[in-house]
């Protein structure tokens, strides 16, 4: 890949987290402290029902972000933008991830960075799989012409 496709790949994947998490907060209000009457405990376990539901959401995003720019990889030529909507993916779910720091329920946070984690390890063996199968249609192709 070339340095200017790296740099647009870069760029879209950034842009392209930012706008998940800059729409999210414009959608998801956070629980607000006066909304609670002063009652630190129901405050408290809002606080953490939002942290844990804006884990989910962004998790999911980047999931969606990585599986899509998977299928461009493996059906169509688009360097660029299939890396970036996988970069943007994965910087999606390091988003997700770092927001989930103060979520209390540790069992179900390993268990979704369990399925994350197999998740990445299916799209990266996908993406491998493609790449060597898009190699060897090219030069098959090539001995043709």
């Amino acid at each position: 890949m070339s340095l200017i496709k790296i740099f647009m790949a870069i760029g879209i994947a950034v842009i392209c987290a930012l706008f998940i998490g800059y729409s999210l907060y414009l959608i998801y209000e956070r629980p607000s402290y006066s909304d609670y009457k002063g009652n630190r405990e129901i405050y408290k376990d809002a606080k953490e029902q939002y942290e844990f539901n804006i884990f989910i959401i962004l998790v999911l995003m980047g999931m969606i972000l990585v599986a899509f720019g998977a299928l461009l990889f493996a059906f169509a030529d688009l360097e660029c933008i299939d890396s970036g909507l996988m970069g943007g993916g994965i910087i999606t779910i390091v988003h997700g991830v770092i927001r989930s720091l103060s979520i209390s329920n540790k069992d179900i946070k390993l268990s979704i960075f369990f399925l994350i984690f197999i998740l990445l390890i299916f799209f990266a063996f996908s993406i491998d799989f493609a790449s060597k199968h898009r190699k060897k249609r090219k030069y098959i192709s090539s001995q043709f012409y």
